[in-house]
């Protein structure tokens, strides 16, 4: 799982700051970039905070952080099915929410 990169990869798409993004968030900017980075693990309160300010689902997020290697093996070939479906799924969910 990589909830980092996902928080940047939206991060991004929603063209906002790291600072711009923690003070919403009540949070520190150096918290915030130690997540992205992925040394640090939010907390699931932490998680709902930074979804309400890019205002997406949490299950959206958690999507994008999922790796392949984080499902079983004998479901690869489904997560690899599916993986473009729900991408395009959330990419239009980002762009009709900015």
């Amino acid at each position: 799982m990589n909830l980092g990169n996902a928080l940047q990869k939206v991060r991004f798409e929603k063209k906002m700051t790291q600072t711009a993004v923690s003070k919403k968030a009540k949070i520190t900017q150096t918290y915030l970039s130690l997540i992205e980075k992925g040394d640090k693990i939010p907390s699931s309160a932490v998680v709902k905070k930074l979804c309400k300010v890019y205002d997406i689902p949490e299950v959206a997020l958690v999507w994008l952080g999922t790796e392949k290697t984080d499902v079983q093996k004998s479901k690869h070939n489904l997560f690899d099915q599916l993986k473009p479906v729900m991408d395009s799924l959330v990419a239009e969910l980002l762009i009709t929410k900015k």
